[in-house]
């Protein structure tokens, strides 16, 4: 079986060629592209039916505006069963010649669900470096019910994978990435390359980008949280969707845990227990901390 990147573009005209041009030069050629465009008017659609890939290409409906997470799921719902990798691609990255083949050789031949993400090469809106991505772990479901660490353009899954994120329509994942984070690695296993096989453009009309780690962006990623209008509950809204759809294959252990997430949001004694427990955490010192805070205060 082949590969499918799955491609959701919006407004991309600026950068759409350079990442075209850097998938042509892939050394797995044997798959299909399946696209789709949110609502462009900047010329993506016209760019994308013109350029020559070495890959067949499967242009999915518009039919409206969805935002990038539910236009990629939608994408992956329409890929899935059919391949045994699966690419996210960002429309203004650029890929090394090998991404391809090295995500497809790491997931491919697992006998469960897997993902692997990576490291990136930060550039800026003209192409210059801008350094490296900070190393992160592989990834748990105790993180992944309350953290995302994977960055989706860099995020490669295989089929058994795939026909999970496919499963049901979550209305409120947060975005793709996290959800097949969420979904791996409850189901399977989550792998991470530490060589960077991308360049991750960093620029104004970046919907998520790279964010700054530590204590630099610490204010910002508080600000996610505080900011939001009293009664928002976006991550509990999530683990609500992945319980319905798939509650019923998780662990009894993964069960109670998301359980006790969603139950605590209204109850201050059992945020307390909770804040001040290690069952879920966040990869940094700080993003530990401020997780303490924002379960303490139901603000999740």
């Amino acid at each position: 079986m082949s590969a499918a990147i799955l491609l959701a573009t919006y407004n991309g005209a600026t950068y759409l060629p350079a990442f075209l041009e850097s998938l042509g030069s892939q050394t797995l050629r044997d798959g299909t592209v399946y696209w789709r465009d949110d609502g462009s008017n900047d010329g993506t659609v016209e760019i994308l039916r013109s350029t020559k890939l070495p890959f067949r290409l499967h242009e999915l409906p518009s039919s409206g505006r969805r935002g990038p997470c539910q236009s990629f799921l939608e994408i992956l719902r329409a890929a899935a069963g059919r391949h045994s990798s699966y690419h996210f691609a960002d429309q203004d990255d650029i890929w090394t010649p090998e991404k391809v083949e090295r995500a497809h050789l790491a997931v491919s031949g697992c006998g469960q669900p897997a993902l692997v993400h990576g490291r990136q090469q930060l550039i800026d809106s003209t192409g210059r470096g801008m350094g490296l991505s900070r190393l992160v772990p592989a990834g748990r479901v105790e993180n992944a019910v309350v953290e995302n660490i994977v960055v989706g353009c860099t995020a490669a899954f295989n089929n058994a994978a795939a026909l999970l994120g496919a499963k049901g329509r979550p209305t409120h994942a947060l975005m793709h990435d996290w959800w097949m984070y969420l979904v791996t690695s409850a189901f399977g296993t989550v792998l991470y390359d530490s060589v960077p096989r991308l360049c991750y453009r960093q620029h104004a009309a970046n919907v998520v980008g790279s964010g700054a780690a530590g204590l630099s962006g610490l204010p910002l990623r508080a600000r996610r949280h505080f900011l939001r209008p009293f009664g928002s509950r976006p991550l509990c809204d999530q683990l609500a969707d992945f319980l319905a759809i798939h509650g019923g294959q998780l662990s009894i252990d993964q069960h109670r845990l998301i359980v006790r997430l969603l139950e605590a949001r209204d109850s201050l004694t059992a945020r307390a227990r909770l804040a001040f427990t290690t069952t879920v955490h966040r990869q940094s010192v700080l993003d530990q901390l401020l997780l303490r805070v924002v379960l303490l205060l139901g603000r999740y």
